[in-house]
């Protein structure tokens, strides 16, 4: 689920097509690492077609896959 060394990558099959959704992030060298989650308005301004409308969804799926006691969730 990670991507690099500061970001997150959701994947989803959606479609018949795996869709990739990069989130940004710091990963700490020690915990909790951060990942950062955009307002409402820059998500629906950069997200891409299939991911737009779907932020609350996305968002829990990502802290379930990666659970709350290593990584801190900010909105901004």
């Amino acid at each position: 689920m990670r991507a690099g060394r500061d970001c997150v990558c959701y994947q989803e099959l959606l479609d018949g097509q795996l869709r990739k959704l990069t989130i940004y992030g710091e990963m700490m060298v020690r915990a909790p690492h951060t990942v950062d989650i955009p307002s409402d308005s820059e998500w629906h301004a950069t997200a891409p077609d299939w991911a737009r409308d779907r932020k609350a969804k996305i968002v829990a799926r990502v802290k379930e896959q990666l659970g709350t006691k290593l990584y801190q969730f900010i909105e901004h």
